[in-house]
């Protein structure tokens, strides 16, 4: 629009200063012998206005949607419901085109809320939001190209404040805080869409608790860890004496079953056997067995030594 009211205003001057530079050099010998009569400063300002005017009156026609952003197009402040995308276009001369971006945009959140014991947490999240493309001429007819404060930050607020009401600030601290992220997530999702608003993240950074409080959880943890392995050691100690109780159990059982089958008559059998293999030996020289019936040892002296 306003290269538009510029560039008619241009030839207009244009106009003006030709004509009237053509009526002073008729009534004006002197002006003609100095300029000649093409070369009066009205006419030469009057063609340069309006090379000019031309210039910006189709300049005024056209209009370049830069990439990741696209054009609210305005005319005498009437919004047009349909975007222009990004590229070259032409357009009416006297229309306005408003650039909305619709790349990923991320914004920090900081907030105090409270928790369901009624503890006040400070809790930091970022969120990676878009624009709908479609949604951009609505968005710019009801609040404007900053949008973000007035659209969707009261959203933020609003939907973390009320889910981080329902958990206790030890699951907050724990456990519980990727559920928290996702339901936050979730709920933005379905609030901003419907007003042209993607949510594509919206993490939880981090969630600071008193610091007494703090320290006690991490004390608590500290006491849960340490019965766990108490309760473990335990177990150990259980098994092992299970172990040791079986263990015992199989060498009475084996000394039992083996007592019970002993005899004189083996006993001797096997003396006999073993004093045979000593007496094959290389290394014998002679063997002496037991004691005989008159009470002498019994020398026994392989032939070959």
């Amino acid at each position: 629009m306003f290269l538009f009211v510029v560039s008619v205003l241009l030839v207009l001057a244009g106009v003006i200063l030709s004509a009237g530079g053509r009526r002073r050099r008729a009534g004006d010998d002197n002006v003609i012998r100095t300029y000649g009569t093409d070369r009066s400063p009205s006419r030469i300002l009057g063609r340069l206005a309006l090379f000019v005017g031309v210039i910006l009156f189709l300049l005024s026609c056209f209009v370049m949607i830069p990439s990741g952003h696209v054009g609210v197009v305005t005319i005498a402040g009437e919004v047009r419901m349909t975007p222009i995308p990004e590229g070259l276009h032409a357009k009416i001369p006297w229309a306005d085109v408003h650039m909305m971006s619709i790349r990923r945009q991320a914004e920090a959140v900081s907030m105090n809320a409270s928790t369901s014991t009624g503890v006040t947490v400070d809790v930091q999240m970022s969120l990676v939001y878009r624009l709908e493309p479609q949604m951009a001429p609505s968005i710019y007819q009801t609040v404007g190209t900053d949008y973000y404060p007035i659209l969707v930050a009261p959203f933020i607020n609003r939907t973390a404040k009320n889910i981080l009401t329902s958990y206790n600030p030890e699951a907050l601290y724990t456990m519980d805080r990727a559920d928290v992220n996702i339901r936050i997530e979730d709920s933005l999702t379905v609030l901003l869409a419907p007003l042209g608003i993607i949510v594509e993240q919206a993490p939880i950074d981090n969630i600071d608790l008193p610091v007494t409080l703090r320290n006690a959880i991490v004390a608590k943890q500290e006491a849960e860890q340490e019965a766990l392995r108490m309760e473990y050691v335990i177990q150990a100690q259980v098994l092992e004496s299970e172990r040791m109780r079986i263990e015992a159990q199989g060498i009475a059982d084996y000394q039992r079953i083996v007592s019970t089958g002993l005899t004189e008559q083996l006993l001797s059998w096997k003396a006999i056997e073993l004093t045979g293999e000593l007496a094959q030996s290389d290394n014998t020289t002679f063997v002496i067995v037991g004691d005989t019936g008159n009470g002498l040892p019994m020398i026994y002296q392989p032939q070959n030594r």
